[in-house]
């Protein structure tokens, strides 16, 4: 059984809702790809004395923290910064190096440990550099936001200019 031509109408309803469709799955893949972009990056190296004084004074603790809920924690050995995955704003020369990135791009870094109080206080100005739409930053209003956009341009091109269901 043969069908005739799909109607101009149903083609151009068809064509409307596939490109909302598509800006919809590419605007909620990018979102989704950023979930976990944000990440506190510490290098180390073996036998670093500085490394094993932060694991002990603050390394649990930040497991704990907002930070790390925001920015999870990922060691790399100073020789791996090339294949690290981070676009780092200059090479790491000390060990530990914490370079907060975001998106694979470094926001910014504390050089060295300086103990715990500055730690925090220096990690907290970084964490403000985030973008607004950063992990753990509101976000789900954006994608709630779009998906709610996406549904309503379906809507209206499966509606039509008329009103009705495929004009």
């Amino acid at each position: 059984m043969t069908r005739g031509p799909i109607s101009e109408t149903a083609w151009r309803v068809t064509a409307r809702v596939s490109l909302v469709v598509a800006a919809a799955v590419i605007v909620l893949t990018s979102l989704v790809g950023r979930a976990s972009a944000a990440e506190l990056v510490m290098f180390v190296e073996t036998g670093c004395p500085w490394c094993v004084r932060w694991d002990r004074e603050v390394g649990e603790a930040y497991a704990r923290s907002e930070e790390g809920r925001i920015a999870p924690l990922r060691r790399v050995p100073i020789s791996g910064q090339r294949s690290a995955g981070v676009r780092l704003a200059a090479n790491v020369t000390v060990t530990p190096t914490f370079v907060l990135a975001d998106g694979g791009v470094e926001v910014g870094r504390i050089t060295g440990y300086p103990g715990s109080d500055f730690f925090w206080g220096l990690l907290g100005q970084l964490m403000s550099r985030l973008a607004p739409d950063s992990p753990g930053r509101p976000r789900n209003a954006g994608v709630e936001r779009v998906v709610q956009e996406a549904s309503s341009s379906v809507r209206q091109a499966v509606k039509g200019p008329r009103g009705g269901m495929m004009d």
